[in-house]
């Protein structure tokens, strides 16, 4: 029976920049603590980088590699997706896909059973106009904007027409 083998975990006190003997350890840390992306930023923070310059090619591959594993660029990611829908600032044809993606997978779906469809007719900024073919009571009115303010921007306007 073959043994499971585990990742290798990397030598923290390995030596990457020998000009200021800065340690693997100290760049990963510095990327994770302070949500560095450049090598300029860690040559400032540690000095890593900032002598014969030879090790920047692997510092660049420690903070993308770091950055991978700590998901800073997810968070990053997901922080600006947020700040976007609070914001009301997404673009046009960003607002367009979020809101034919909530009228698929959670409105229609919704209205099924009162046999009521939702189509997008337009976006203009922060106003969403959308058609139905049946008349919608003020409560599921309210659930339609519901959905669109907490799935996409907390400033959208609707109107049905």
């Amino acid at each position: 029976m073959k043994e499971k083998q585990q990742p290798e975990s990397p030598d923290l006190k390995e030596v990457i920049c020998f000009c200021f003997g800065v340690e693997l350890g100290a760049i990963r840390e510095a990327v994770k603590k302070n949500n560095y992306k450049g090598v300029e930023q860690i040559t400032r923070y540690c000095a890593a980088g900032g002598g014969c310059h030879g090790c920047q090619p692997d510092i660049r591959r420690i903070i993308d590699e770091a950055r991978q594993e700590f998901g800073l660029d997810q968070m990053e990611a997901e922080k600006l997706e947020q700040a976007e829908k609070k914001s009301g600032s997404l673009p046009a044809i960003k607002m367009i896909r979020l809101v034919e993606k909530a009228i698929q997978e959670k409105i229609n779906p919704l209205l099924k059973n009162e046999q009521i469809q939702v189509s997008l007719d337009e976006v203009n900024g922060d106003i969403v106009i959308l058609k139905t073919n049946n008349e919608l009571s003020p409560s599921l009115l309210n659930d339609v904007e519901a959905i669109l303010k907490q799935d996409i921007c907390n400033s959208i306007e609707l109107k049905i027409i």
